[in-house]
């Protein structure tokens, strides 16, 4: 959304690596909030990904970190 006026000249070339970046900065905070969200109960890692790469719900919760979780 600030991108039109960040950068007003340039925004439409810009505009697929604002949305990769925004994609990205939301994972990172998905994966930092990985420990305090499974406190809760709650997870946000997309299933598929995880089926995908054979990590499980009982990995998380054992807090395995294996190359499976590192993939994800």
């Amino acid at each position: 959304m600030l991108l039109p006026i960040l950068a007003p000249k340039t925004h439409r070339e810009l505009e697929a690596d604002a949305i990769s970046l925004g994609i990205a900065m939301q994972i990172t905070n998905i994966l930092r909030d990985i420990g305090e969200d499974l406190e809760r109960k709650r997870v946000y890692l997309p299933k598929d990904f995880m089926n995908e790469k054979g990590y499980t719900i009982e990995m998380l919760y054992n807090q395995e970190i294996n190359p499976a979780f590192i993939s994800i």
